[in-house]
């Protein structure tokens, strides 16, 4: 079986993959996520940078 991932920034622009390159998750009808493994790495390392960079802030602001 085969899923284009929803992203549209996905480097395989829209090409259908095979579904081990998609992530299991039972809200999803097929039981599998709507992003590419790659895409959802991508997204979660620009989430935790995000958050780890206003954590540090925080501390630095405190502590001085």
């Amino acid at each position: 079986m085969k899923k284009k991932c929803t992203n549209k920034t996905c480097q395989h622009k829209g090409v259908p993959q095979p579904i081990e390159n998609f992530y299991i998750d039972k809200s999803y009808p097929d039981n599998h996520s709507h992003e590419c493994t790659e895409c959802k790495r991508v997204r979660q390392k620009k989430w935790n940078d995000k958050k780890n960079k206003s954590t540090n802030d925080f501390f630095k602001m405190i502590l001085g």
